[in-house]
């Protein structure tokens, strides 16, 4: 047999995929159609039922355009789009308005033409809007919605939409004609149908709940209740009493073309007095757009690009405005449904839009099979199931500070309406987050130098007279945003700490503001305050760390105000404020703290334990070196270890993105490159002289030497640098058991840095 060049197994696998696709998408486009049709019976209700035919045609119209165009632009192949109840009740809200002002000027000859432009109006602003957002790149803003506000306007959404599917119901104005008994025995029969229907739907919708796919089940859910209807209907119920009653619309009766040509007498003004709504509207899109796309990432396991979702969305809206359609977007379930069955093309996303296609242009023959019952109890399960989550779920999944927002939201819905709920519920948020990050220690940690000194490498003497005085260096590292709800607790502990300090004597108040995201106007007149106070305390010394461009601003501003503004210092990082701390600690001090080099010291103690012990100098060559050059770089071969006779050096570690960043600074006394020296390893960082400075070399060749020469002095010599570098070891350990004690809230500190800040980065010139 020919096949023409077609794989044999390449053909026994189309038909049955193309099969699965169609099962899909036909599957989900019997949940879009029951839900179309349910969201018109949801605006299109009461006073309004006589629309009923003119809200179909929308809504399917809607499914259709919005269905076809989404999924052409969504990042996920087996997206479906279609109107939904958070948006619909909104709109009904608006209709409702529009027919109650209508209704009382006495011009019902304009309803019509007045809600179908509210209808396109409400879809072009909210196509145009969600365009808008997805250009801006909101979705990195605004991805994550409060929760609170969420569940909150979820159950208000679901109480709604279950006191208004009662209206669905023949006979009923509202839900409260069951509350006062207003009800004849035909409409408790209905409701009762129409509750039976809504709970088995509820019931199979928890049981797939953790899959999220509870388009099978519901639509299970419909078929046996209509079938059920149906046969009660031809059996046992006279055609003439039915206690339910089926969808009436006449032939060709869906087509909108004769209404949109009555559009020119549309009351555009009581379109434009629902401007409110329509914002409303856009909002409550927005974020069930946000909410669908988040909960569809955990189904299928990727990350989505929201803000081509919110575009298509917006696409799909405007392109429905123009032909006739109710606003539409991503739908959770039957999207959910798709994925879960295998699907791996568009068509069974664009399914959905045909079978609503093809409904709409059989004129009104195949929705007229829809008992309305059925539609009842399906926005009864939409209201079960928002009321579900919004607050018997919130109750166990939320902190309990977040559920009285809930809560307060839920009530001001059932109270006042939607659009206000929604006004207070962000207001709500917003209080309870400035409440919730006040309660943020913004003081990471509260140090002195007797347990957090600087990186500069000090003689013994010096080392101990800080550990002596340490404690008049108070090392106050900040973190998170500070503002008004914040910063009274760092005052309060700046206040207590000057009130406590000596005033014959040096103190040192260093804040750092590197794990700082940014700081408000109130915070920095809490500073400046501060700043004015610390001026008026003799010999207490004001540092900051970095020098952000608020705190440049606020001292600028401190310059102006103030005479004399010399406390005031700021550096580029912690370290280097912490290094000035010390060194003008050490330069108050009365004592003269000497440093010996370690070399010298060595000498002296071997001369003083034996005079005929040869001295190592023979064995050592020295070297000079120009203030910018480097004695050795990161990754050289480790030959030789240095005593630094005169000057200063920094180390430096170079990190992946070739930024440096100093890890220790050493002078004269000090030695360096002992551990790969003897390690035989690569050189683990960069030295660089930032003067020019004398240093004294022992290569490999003259350590074996000395070995030979001089066993004893070179056992001898082995042992003071292991001691020294025991006593550095043991600093540093001192160091993180003290960070390892302290109260640690917050992220590691983590600043970038060029070569020559991490050389030369010292103070930044304030008032020099």
């Amino acid at each position: 047999m020919n096949l023409n060049g077609i794989p044999r197994r390449a053909i026994g696998t189309f038909w049955p995929g193309m099969l699965r696709e169609v099962w899909a998408g036909c599957m989900a486009g019997m949940v879009t159609l029951t839900v179309s049709v349910a969201m018109a019976a949801l605006i299109f209700k009461g006073d309004l039922v006589a629309l009923m035919p003119m809200g179909i045609g929308l809504a399917i119209v809607g499914a259709t355009i919005t269905g076809i165009v989404t999924n052409c632009l969504s990042s996920f192949k087996c997206t479906v789009s279609g109107p939904q109840s958070t948006s619909s009740i909104v709109v009904s809200i608006g209709a409702t308005a529009i027919y109650a002002s209508l209704y009382g000027e006495g011009d019902l000859a304009a309803v019509r033409p007045t809600l179908l432009a509210f209808f396109l109006t409400s879809t072009l602003f909210v196509g145009i809007a969600l365009l808008l957002l997805g250009r801006m790149k909101v979705a990195k803003w605004i991805r994550w919605i409060p929760q609170p506000v969420m569940r909150g306007i979820l159950a208000g959404t679901g109480w709604l939409i279950l006191c208004n599917s009662f209206e669905i119901f023949e006979g009923i104005v509202s839900c409260l004609d069951i509350i006062n008994g207003q009800v004849t025995i035909v409409q408790v029969i209905n409701i009762l149908i129409g509750l039976m229907v809504g709970f088995f739907a509820f019931y199979l919708d928890q049981r797939n709940a953790l899959r999220m796919n509870s388009a099978v089940p519901l639509t299970a859910a419909f078929i046996i209740s209509a079938i059920f209807l149906w046969g009660i209907n031809g059996l046992y119920w006279p055609k003439d009493a039915l206690p339910w009653r089926l969808i009436t619309i006449a032939s060709n009766s869906l087509m909108l073309s004769d209404t949109v040509l009555s559009i020119k007498t549309a009351r555009w003004d009581l379109v434009a007095a629902q401007f409110g709504t329509i914002l409303a509207l856009v909002f409550i899109t927005f974020t069930t757009i946000v909410f669908n796309v988040s909960n569809f990432e955990l189904v299928t396991t990727k990350d989505a690009d929201l803000d081509r979702e919110i575009a298509a969305a917006g696409w799909g809206n405007t392109v429905a405005s123009f032909l006739g359609g109710l606003v539409g977007y991503q739908m959770l379930s039957p999207s959910a449904s798709n994925y879960l069955h295998g699907t791996k093309s568009r068509i069974a996303g664009i399914m959905p839009a045909i079978i609503c296609c093809c409904v709409f242009f059989s004129g009104g023959r195949l929705v007229s099979m829809i008992p309305t019952t059925l539609l009842g109890g399906y926005l009864l399960f939409v209201g079960f199931s928002f009321l579900h989550i919004g607050l018997y779920r919130s109750w166990h999944e939320l902190k309990r500070i977040d559920y009285p927002i809930v809560c307060f939201i839920f009530i001001t819905c059932v109270v006042t309406g939607l659009m206000t709920a929604i006004v207070l519920g962000l207001l709500a948020s917003l209080v309870a987050f400035v409440l919730n990050y006040s309660g943020v220690e913004v003081i990471k940690q509260h140090l002195t130098s007797r347990t957090h000194r600087s990186t500069v490498e000090r003689s013994g003497a010096a080392l101990q007279y800080i550990d002596t005085h340490g404690d008049r260096i108070q090392i106050i590292r900040l973190q998170g945003y500070l503002f008004f709800g914040s910063v009274f607790k760092l005052y309060q502990l700046l206040s207590r700490l000057i009130d406590n300090m000596e005033s014959r004597r040096a103190h040192y108040i260093l804040l750092d503001f590197g794990n700082v995201h940014g700081v408000d106007s109130t915070a920095l007149h809490i500073l400046k305050k501060f700043i004015h106070i610390t001026g008026k305390k003799p010999n207490i010394h004001l540092v900051f760390s970095p020098l952000h461009s608020y705190l440049q601003d606020l001292t600028v501003n401190v310059q102006k105000c103030c005479d004399d503004t010399q406390f005031i210092e700021c550096f580029v990082d912690l370290d280097r404020a912490l290094e000035w701390c010390e060194d003008h600690l050490l330069k108050t001090s009365a004592e003269h703290v000497n440093s010996l080099s370690v070399f010298d010291t060595f000498q002296e103690s071997l001369i003083m334990e034996n005079d005929r012990l040869k001295p190592i100098t023979p064995y050592l060559r020295c070297n000079t070196i120009k203030e910018g050059d480097f004695l050795f770089r990161q990754g050289d071969n480790s030959e030789a270890i240095y005593f630094v006779k005169s000057g200063e050096f920094s180390i430096l570690l170079e990190r992946e993105d070739s930024s440096w960043i100093r890890y220790r600074k050493i002078g004269s006394g000090s030695v360096v490159g002992e551990m790969g020296f003897f390690l035989c390893s690569k050189r683990s960082a960069s030295v660089i002289a930032t003067t020019s400075c004398e240093v004294t070399a022992l290569d490999r060749d003259r350590m074996r030497q000395l070995q030979s020469d001089a066993p004893d002095v070179a056992i001898g010599f082995q042992g003071y640098l292991i001691k020294t570098l025991s006593k550095r070891l043991q600093q540093k350990t001192d160091e993180l058991t003290n960070l390892l004690y302290t109260k640690e809230q917050g992220g590691k500190e983590a600043r970038r840095q060029g070569l020559v800040g991490a050389i030369n980065g010292g103070n930044c010139g304030f008032l020099k």
